[in-house]
């Protein structure tokens, strides 16, 4: 087995080896992850003396900084922490709930087809729907990774004892794995969500093996209103209620979300091999796809 440097993993704890490795030792402990470190740690510079504000939620609190895609703004009292915290919570419950079983329906289907080998990282995994339906579907071996802890933990609960699935928190930008680990890295929907996207990529092609496919599914920069439409149709947003999501989505997704000529750049800027991608017909979405070497 592959001995690599220590990795950190499980907001904070040290283990030492291949990702395999990880995996084992995480299913020999509870699924919840443990105590975070300080916000201000060197592993964690990014979120130091901010507070994450729902990307939805940016335009209303006057945000103009970006937290890994998120708007975000300063905190300046405990009010003010209290109420960013609770439209965090509050945003990726009702994003969980309502939109993501949509995006999961679209995207799903187009990763799975292109993920071959284990082990999988998913960057970006959010509440983990897409990483246990890998581990579940596909028998795959998966960690899930994502900065933030309320979705770590989602998909800590979500997992149960499973063997299969990790759940680590960091940064896309700093993912805490040796060079050529993993036999597939996917990212859903979370390319748009990161600081730095280019950074983001080019580590997803480092820790994939040669031959590794690394695949990106992200909502179109240049999507359109009716794409947008028939993809409220999948969601489980109450009927009533998705036209004023289709509107929201338009001035604030679509907004911050790469064209296609974009998402190619970051592919090919990675040198990943056979750079690709693909517009769903009739849909707001991008599957990027290319091949570590």
């Amino acid at each position: 087995m592959h001995s690599g440097p220590a990795v950190r993993a499980d907001c904070g704890e040290i283990v030492r080896g291949s990702p395999e490795a990880l995996l084992s030792e995480l299913s020999e402990r509870r699924r919840e992850p443990q105590e975070l470190p300080p916000r201000n740690s060197v592993h964690y510079p990014r979120v130091s003396r901010i507070e994450p504000v729902s990307l939805y939620a940016g335009r209303l609190s006057g945000a103009r900084r970006s937290l890994y895609g998120e708007r975000c703004r300063v905190v300046r009292s405990d009010r003010e922490r209290c109420l960013s915290k609770g439209i965090l919570v509050t945003g990726i419950h009702a994003y969980e709930v309502g939109i993501a079983p949509g995006v999961y329906r679209v995207v799903a289907p187009l990763i799975k087809a292109r993920v071959t080998s284990d082990p999988v990282l998913d960057v970006g995994c959010g509440g983990g729907r897409l990483t246990i339906d890998l581990a579940q579907v596909l028998k795959r071996t998966v960690v899930g990774l994502d900065l933030a802890v309320l979705q770590v933990r989602r998909l800590a609960r979500h997992a149960g004892r499973s063997r299969a699935v990790a759940a680590v928190r960091a940064s896309a930008e700093q993912l805490p794995f040796p060079d050529r680990c993993f036999g597939a890295v996917i990212s859903s929907c979370a390319l748009k969500h990161w600081a730095d996207p280019r950074r983001g990529v080019r580590e997803c092609a480092r820790v994939a093996r040669v031959g590794g496919t690394v695949v990106t599914a992200e909502v179109d920069g240049a999507a359109t209103t009716p794409e947008m439409r028939a993809f409220a149709r999948l969601t489980r947003l109450p009927v009533g209620l998705r036209e004023a999501y289709v509107r929201f989505a338009m001035r604030t997704v679509v907004e911050v979300a790469p064209s296609r000529d974009g998402l190619l750049e970051l592919v090919r800027d990675a040198e990943l091999a056979g750079p690709s991608v693909d517009k769903v017909d009739g849909l707001p979405f991008l599957v990027a796809v290319g091949t570590a070497r």
